[in-house]
């Protein structure tokens, strides 16, 4: 079962890593967004989930270790993802990345998408969500998930001195070109009391969407 996890893990690894190399080209552009309706099964639905990070101010500190690639924030997304499945209307089978410069690269990205759009005084969210496109395509294209449709981050703005986080958690299905989000205040010290604040905030978004 490691090993699968493993190649799991290279796979997406190596999808993510083409993707951000040819971010800028035009082969993106051209891909067709009309999807059919096989494109994804309405009982399994496979996402893409990467850990929330902080998208401003203290971005280049530590606090991306502490906390995004952090074992309670792990399985507390998980946990909220269990939680939806005993009682979901739909199988959500997640695809969890931790690949550190890759995660970085992707809130550096999605920053400066954030900043653009203040600049300009423009809405971010058509922007954000052709940029996740472009990932889940690449790994339709290069991993076994050939029915992913969908991608969750999280986002929030790091506080030396907060005793907890106030995360963004964030869904965008490309097939349903649908967005939605939700806010929750989840303790920034790892353990039991974290995880059980990431796994609501996670069971939330969820019902959401797919109840």
């Amino acid at each position: 079962m490691k090993l699968k996890k493993m190649k799991y893990v290279m796979a997406c690894s190596l999808a993510l890593s083409l993707c951000f190399l040819l971010t800028g080209c035009k082969l993106f552009e051209m891909i067709n967004r009309v999807i059919s309706e096989n494109y994804r099964s309405s009982e399994s639905i496979e996402i893409l989930v990467i850990p929330p990070a902080p998208i401003k101010n203290g971005r280049q500190s530590s606090e991306i270790k502490a906390f995004s690639f952090a074992n309670s924030v792990r399985d507390g997304l998980m946990s909220g993802i269990n939680a939806y499945n005993e009682a979901g209307s739909v199988t959500i089978v997640p695809v969890y990345y931790t690949k550190q410069e890759i995660v970085n690269k992707f809130y550096d990205d999605i920053s400066k998408i954030l900043e653009q759009s203040e600049k300009d005084k423009k809405d971010a969210s058509e922007e954000i969500k052709e940029y996740c496109s472009k990932i889940v395509f690449a790994l339709r294209k290069h991993t076994k998930y050939k029915k992913m449709s969908c991608i969750i981050f999280g986002i929030y703005e790091f506080k030396e001195s907060a005793t907890a986080h106030n995360i963004t958690l964030c869904y965008y299905d490309l097939a349903a070109n649908n967005w939605s989000a939700v806010n929750g205040v989840v303790t920034k010290q790892a353990g039991r009391a974290q995880e059980n604040d990431l796994q609501n905030l996670m069971k939330r978004l969820l019902e959401r969407v797919y109840d």
